[in-house]
Formats: C-alpha cells, structure tokens, sequence
C-alpha cells in the first residue's frame, strides 16, 4: 500500500511542477471548498439513525 500511495504522491508532484505558486494556491483553495461542499451535502443528507432498543428489552 505504502508503494501506491508513494507513486501516486510522485505522479502528482510531477503533474504540478511546472504549476505556478498562484495557480498552486487556487487549486488548494477550489479543493478545500469542494470538500467542505462534500461534508455539508453528505451531514445534510444523512439518514436518520434506528431507534434503538434498551439492552435486556426484546423490541
């Protein structure tokens, strides 16, 4: 697992070197509203969570 996640960090850093700092600080901030938008719609759409029965009851 580790070698995965190590060619996917090299794939990545060679994808954005010729990124300038600007470009690079848009990205990370479109990247961190689109996980903040993730978390609102998942919390907002979470399904209710079953009753649930006291230990020691039959329901």
């Amino acid at each position: 697992m580790d070698r995965i996640r190590e060619t996917s960090r090299r794939g990545m850093w060679a994808a954005l070197a010729h990124w300038n700092p600007e470009d690079l600080r848009r990205l990370a901030d479109l990247f961190q509203r689109m996980v903040d938008d993730f978390v609102d719609y998942a919390a907002a759409h979470e399904p209710p969570e079953p009753p649930r029965t006291p230990v020691g009851h039959d329901a």
